[in-house]
């Protein structure tokens, strides 16, 4: 759990995960990962999703931070799967 707290913790502090829950694609090693590819795919928020359903299982007594951020994804997948 620790992991995944941090690893989400750095994908929302660097911009990968914008505060409307827009999921982008990436950015360089070069520099630093900061210049943000605000590209978004399916696949994206799709592995994202994912994780968030094994956590779901995972911690099922202490559920309320991952509901909140299932409910965000799910609001933004329209955007990422249909490019809406």
């Amino acid at each position: 759990m620790k992991y995944a707290e941090e690893t989400w913790d750095w994908l929302v502090n660097i911009g990968y995960i914008a505060d409307n829950w827009d999921i982008y694609d990436g950015a360089h090693i070069e520099s630093n990962c900061t210049d943000i590819n605000k590209a978004q795919f399916s696949y994206n928020a799709a592995v994202l999703l994912q994780g968030m359903a094994y956590l779901y299982d995972f911690v099922s007594p202490r559920i309320g931070p991952i509901r909140l951020m299932l409910s965000g994804f799910l609001v933004s997948l329209p955007v990422c799967v249909c490019g809406a």
